[in-house]
């Protein structure tokens, strides 16, 4: 099978860990329908649907030298083995001519030895859960807006992607726009002095490390819901009083469902 998958140092695909089949990266993951029963007609209101995480299975073979076997099988171990936090980290796969990268823990592992194992063959499984079932092209885009400018940033995903957002001073009451959505915050940003969003987390805060999130201006939808959408989309960065240094750097991953 011509595929390579990445994770925590360890390469799958070739010698020696060969991969013979690979399931649920480009399955669309359960879904959540968020559907209401009706409660005096058939049926039921239609909901938002969100889909649940993703679930990824490589099964392959380990094919060595039977001098090597043991310590690759070793490597396979010390690769997968449970984290000791909630912390997530890179499962990236190539296939189809196409790198897309998820945030994965291990949930599954089942190495099988049977007659051939001395001779270097051993037969496995692993097993990755993904909290976020997008995939998400490893290089970012970024776009970068002065105050009072448009820029497009092309988005060329499937799906919405939530950005990171650093907004240079100085300004006052910084707001951006994209999609009909508007994010915007009370706050004075002198020279040298910034303000990072991270969508995907719902965060904002101040250079200094204060949180801002109490200073989300009325009107404004909070960062979590602020997305860049597939497709070539505007975005307008207004703010008061700016100058010189004053911008914009809006910062994504093309995504994936």
């Amino acid at each position: 099978m011509n595929v390579r998958i990445e994770w925590n140092g360890l390469t799958l695909g070739g010698d020696p860990y060969r991969v013979t089949e690979l399931d649920g990266w480009d399955d669309l993951p359960g879904i959540d329908a968020g559907e209401v029963d009706r409660p005096s007609r058939h049926g039921a209101w239609p909901g938002r649907p969100l889909a649940q995480s993703r679930t990824v299975t490589a099964t392959g073979l380990i094919r060595a030298p039977r001098s090597d076997i043991g310590p690759m099988v070793r490597k396979l171990r010390a690769a997968t083995a449970i984290a000791e936090d909630a912390e997530l980290s890179p499962l990236t796969v190539t296939m189809l001519g196409e790198a897309l990268t998820a945030h994965a823990r291990v949930s599954q592992r089942t190495i099988s030895h049977g007659k051939r194992s001395p001779l270097g063959h051993v037969s496995y499984t692993l097993q990755w859960t993904c909290p976020d079932p997008l995939r998400y092209v490893p290089t970012p885009t970024e776009v970068i807006i002065p105050p009072g400018a448009n820029r497009t940033a092309p988005q060329q995903g499937d799906t919405p992607t939530r950005p990171r957002i650093r907004i240079h001073g100085p300004c006052d009451i910084p707001e951006l726009t994209c999609a009909g959505r508007r994010l915007a915050f009370v706050v004075v940003l002198g020279s040298g002095e910034w303000l990072d969003i991270d969508c995907h987390e719902g965060t904002a805060y101040r250079d200094n490390g204060a949180d801002a999130l109490s200073t989300l201006a009325d009107g404004s939808v909070p960062p979590q819901a602020w997305t860049v959408p597939p497709g070539y989309n505007p975005v307008a960065f207004t703010a008061t009083n700016p100058d010189g240094p004053a911008r914009a750097v809006v910062s994504y991953h093309h995504a994936h469902m």
